[in-house]
């Protein structure tokens, strides 16, 4: 039996904030002196914008019935900024870092070409502080592949972009693969995290089965609940099955299939809007703060991502990216789970605060995660920058020695994936042949861990 509690509460406003929250205003202030156009970004929100706060889990889960829910689950100048910042009085977030701002311009490129190169030098910006950390990071980019972001490099992961036109020039090569670009910046310890998740997303399969990705940012681009036709478009974003799913369904169903995925974001910031800071990620860190343990607690999952809600999130004591062992408990048996909603409550009060406290029992392994979000779209622009209030935790990660989660249903769609991917790479632009059939065989390697999780029994 897992016990565990969700709370969330409003964010409270102070005169240094890149994005408070406090009684309906949303407010963006750049910090002076960081070579950012200094403006100022006031919406009013109205008081019903935080529609509900849910349980959400990828294990076997019963209500207090003993039935399942009902409900399904409901689902150029770039700049990465998370705002992480604590200090709710009616929400004890102590354990998370507190006041600090981390500002990660990308290295952007297209056609071949690359601007800010002069910025890059591995190290901290000297206008950082022990409050605010600025560092210039990288974005590897393919247009059908994946945007990938490297941050604490040390040096840059060349030739940035790969592919033809809008990325690496025309007859650009499609190689490097998203991977290898991955294993050189692991390599000088950055952290590698999808970009603006799930656009694009063709070689996730195979980089994520592999061990690849350690976070994905979920709320940067679009609605999490829905594919945006533009962004669909520009992508090509056609024939896998896992395409017509919503972009946190799809990051469900990885969980599903037992990968470790940290939840992040950031607001990718390259045109008037959305505001900068939109979308940030707050870290809980198991070492005195510095650039280096802010990355690695986003590693470990010790993370919530959100655009307006704070959360706290625990199981059994466990907070998100740790791990629950299960074998001593009782467990009833119950339905399947699959990242369905267990348990939902609507907000209230004069801060909209929820809590969840409440037990579930299971009886395989699996992950529970927390997240909330309302009807009301936030005013961050036309077009894929339209987003609902929103936040979501890390799994937490439920180990039960001998009865992992069911993945079955999962897999599928990632072997079904994994089957354009292969005909991408039979046809791709690549510099050598032997290039082409290491391609061939890292697919090999990940559609082998997907027929495996596909017979597994759920």
């Amino acid at each position: 039996m897992f016990r565990g509690d969700v709370a969330i509460a409003d964010v409270l406003a102070d005169d240094r904030s890149i994005l408070a929250l406090h009684q309906g205003v949303v407010v963006a202030v750049p910090r002076p002196g960081l070579g950012l156009r200094d403006q100022q970004f006031i919406e009013q929100f109205r008081h019903d914008v935080v529609d509900e706060l849910t349980a959400v889990v990828g294990m076997k889960p019963q209500n207090a019935e003993g039935k399942l829910p009902e409900q399904g689950l409901q689902h150029g100048f770039q700049s990465r900024f998370a705002n992480l910042r604590g200090g709710a009085h009616h929400l004890p977030l102590r354990h998370f870092i507190h006041r600090i701002d981390v500002i990660d311009p990308l290295h952007p490129s297209g056609d071949g070409n690359f601007w800010n190169v002069e910025h890059f030098t591995g190290q901290l910006s000297p206008v950082s502080d022990a409050r605010y950390f600025v560092k210039v990071g990288e974005e590897f980019r393919h247009g059908l592949l994946a945007h990938l972001i490297f941050q604490n490099l040390k040096s840059i992961v060349w030739p940035v972009s790969t592919g033809g036109l809008r990325e690496n020039g025309v007859g650009g090569y499609d190689w490097p693969l998203m991977l290898h670009a991955s294993d050189e910046a692991h390599a000088q310890g950055a952290l590698v995290t999808w970009a603006h998740w799930p656009y694009p997303s063709l070689e996730a399969p195979l980089d994520i089965a592999l061990g690849r990705i350690d976070s994905i940012d979920l709320l940067t681009t679009g609605d999490p609940f829905a594919h945006h036709p533009i962004l669909v478009d520009v992508y090509k974003m056609r024939g896998p099955k896992v395409y017509s799913l919503a972009p946190v369904d799809v990051y469900y169903h990885y969980l599903n299939c037992g990968f470790r995925v940290a939840m992040s974001s950031g607001s990718d910031k390259m045109a008037l809007n959305p505001p900068l800071g939109s979308a940030r990620t707050y870290v809980r860190t198991d070492a005195p703060l510095t650039y280096d343990s802010w990355i690695e607690g986003i590693r470990k999952g010790h993370t919530f991502a959100t655009n307006y809600p704070l959360l706290e999130f625990s199981v059994n004591g466990v907070g998100p990216g740790r791990h629950g062992e299960t074998h001593a408990w009782q467990c009833a048996p119950v339905g399947e789970g699959h990242g369905k909603v267990v348990r939902s409550v609507r907000p209230s009060g004069g801060h909209y605060a929820a809590v969840i406290d409440e037990s579930i029992e299971v009886d395989r392994g699996g992950w529970i995660a927390a997240r909330t979000h309302g009807p009301k779209m936030l005013p961050n622009g036309a077009t894929w920058w339209q987003m609902p209030v929103f936040a979501h935790t890390s799994p937490v990660y439920l180990d039960m020695p001998g009865r992992p989660a069911p993945a079955a249903e999962s897999a599928r769609l990632f072997l079904d994936q994994l089957e354009y991917l292969e005909r991408w790479v039979r046809e791709g632009n690549f510099p050598t042949e032997d290039n082409r059939r290491e391609a061939l065989d890292l697919v090999r390697q990940a559609r082998k861990i997907y027929q495996r999780l596909a017979r597994e029994e759920s």
